[in-house]
């Protein structure tokens, strides 16, 4: 009776610390499973063209290009021998720059392929490298589109449009004295009561609208007055 009992007891005392430690493993690995679930969460990241609008909407990728004449081009290939180091390996990336020499295709490709890596955020290395390598200033005119239509500068074309805008900036501008217009186009005095629209006029709207968009992350007084008065329905 006794030894039956104490069987009794010792089965029920077994059961309880398996059922407990069964519990805590329970509990503690639950806590394994969500933490590692929580730590094991990858940062989602993004192509570095779309990350570059994102934070940082004053530059713009340049367009490719297939002989590396342009300004743009230029410039940047000069940059990237000047500051570069030639991390990207390129042929030719350690001669000396003169600032007037084409970007070569290998350096160009680099650019394009690079734009398309993604990443965490704007402080991965590859992400900096593009930034200051393979892009240019966003301009005003980068920013005009869907329902606003950019004038063409000195175009017989559009000609509705140029008055709507001429009327709007004369509208803006009551002071007729030289140089008292917001633009101060260099015959404001005499063209101010004309209908017709001075080639001035024109190429003003052509000079802002090829201007930077942002000082620093903000966009620049021009932009509104560009599109208010260089632009049309589209």
């Amino acid at each position: 009776m006794v030894y039956r009992t104490c069987l009794t007891m010792a089965i029920s005392t077994t059961t309880k610390l398996v059922t407990g430690s069964l519990a805590s493993c329970s509990v503690v690995g639950g806590g394994v499973l969500a933490g590692s679930k929580y730590f094991g969460k990858e940062t989602e990241k993004k192509p570095i063209t779309t990350l570059l609008k994102e934070k940082n909407p004053e530059k713009r990728l340049i367009a490719h290009s297939s002989t590396g004449s342009e300004v743009e081009w230029k410039e940047a290939w000069k940059s990237y021998l000047t500051n570069g180091g030639n991390v990207w390996s390129i042929e030719g990336g350690t001669k000396q720059p003169n600032g007037t020499d084409n970007a070569p295709t290998s350096f160009i490709q680099k650019c394009m392929e690079n734009s398309e890596v993604k990443v965490e955020n704007e402080q991965d290395t590859t992400y900096s490298q593009v930034l200051s390598y393979c892009t240019r200033d966003t301009l005003i005119k980068d920013l005009i589109s869907g329902t606003k239509r950019l004038l063409v500068n000195s175009s017989d074309q559009d000609t509705e449009g140029w008055s709507a805008s001429w009327s709007a900036y004369k509208s803006k501008n009551t002071d007729h004295q030289e140089g008292k217009d917001k633009w101060a186009l260099d015959d404001w005095s005499q063209k101010h009561n004309e209908s017709n629209v001075p080639d001035s006029f024109k190429q003003k709207c052509g000079d802002k609208s090829s201007g930077k968009a942002y000082s620093q992350k903000s966009l620049v007084e021009d932009y509104s007055l560009v599109l208010e008065w260089c632009t049309t329905n589209s």
